[in-house]
């Protein structure tokens, strides 16, 4: 079983804390206390790996024995008002989904930072941030060996597109699949991947299979390299045993459609930017 505590942290303002720790790490006094003072800890200066629309923290937990334990803490955006309201009565935090996405895809064998919890803090009666806590791991991005280089890895590219292949295989699709959401770590001159990132995915049943279209669609963010892109694909294609000039056929016209709907929308987008700008300059 696992434990979910609720503790009031001030009356005053009616903030509230929910959490849920996994089973492994339920007797863990140093991460259930980090559980109830969260909000004040993350504010606290730590170690910024990421500061964006999400904020993501590294912390060092010491125990009584002095035993260092690292950890990672995803807070998400505070959503908007309306979003409150829907995160509150009618739809699962981003915290929740990626901690029990997390532990399904761990099932069937695919690897992700092995989730210790998550928290979500109310205040007034309705949602306002979640927090996914992990294990901290020192393994970099694909876009840093893959993407960035003039010439690509064509080993890292070759696991790469094994690697999707078996995600699809497994019923698995990240809706966010871009170069800085998977890992890499290189064992015996070959590469193994983790998912980051992971509160927007499908997970089918394992015995209903994702149609052709479905994958072809979820290959299209990794990379904007055609040259790249060309070559992962051949090699999915050849994992999944299809028809490989067919298929990069139609993958690069879904590409192309993906890209040119992509560019549109940043370029309608940053013209309310440039407004915005212009209004608060």
């Amino acid at each position: 079983m696992e434990s979910q505590t609720l503790c009031i942290l001030n009356t005053l303002q009616n903030i509230t804390m929910k959490t849920r720790i996994s089973p492994e790490y339920q007797d863990n006094r140093e991460i259930r206390q980090l559980m109830v003072e969260l909000p004040r800890l993350f504010s606290q200066e730590s170690n910024i790996i990421y500061k964006g629309r999400n904020v993501i923290k590294s912390f060092t937990l010491i125990s009584d024995s002095y035993v260092q334990h690292k950890i990672v803490i995803k807070r998400y955006k505070s959503p908007i008002w309306i979003q409150r309201i829907i995160y509150s009565f009618f739809r699962q935090s981003k915290a929740k989904r990626a901690y029990y996405n997390g532990i399904t895809i761990a099932q069937r064998d695919v690897n992700t930072p092995c989730g210790i919890g998550y928290a979500e803090q109310w205040e007034k009666g309705l949602f306002k941030y979640g927090y996914y806590i992990t294990e901290y791991t020192a393994d970099h991005a694909i876009k840093e060996k893959l993407i960035n280089p003039e010439h690509f890895d064509k080993i890292m590219a070759c696991d790469f597109a094994k690697f999707v292949a078996s995600l699809h295989k497994k019923g698995i699709l990240h809706h966010d699949l871009n170069s800085t959401n998977v890992l890499f770590s290189n064992i015996n001159g070959h590469f193994q991947f983790s998912l980051i990132d992971i509160n927007r995915m499908k997970i089918n049943p394992q015995n209903q299979h994702l149609s052709k279209s479905e994958c072809l669609h979820n290959l299209t963010r990794f990379t904007g390299r055609m040259d790249l892109f060309k070559f992962v694909i051949q090699e999915y294609a050849a994992c999944r045993e299809w028809a490989i000039e067919k298929t990069l056929n139609e993958a690069i016209r879904i590409k192309k459609q993906h890209d040119k709907r992509w560019h549109r929308r940043k370029a309608f987008l940053s013209i309310f930017k440039k407004e915005k700008k212009q209004i608060t300059s």
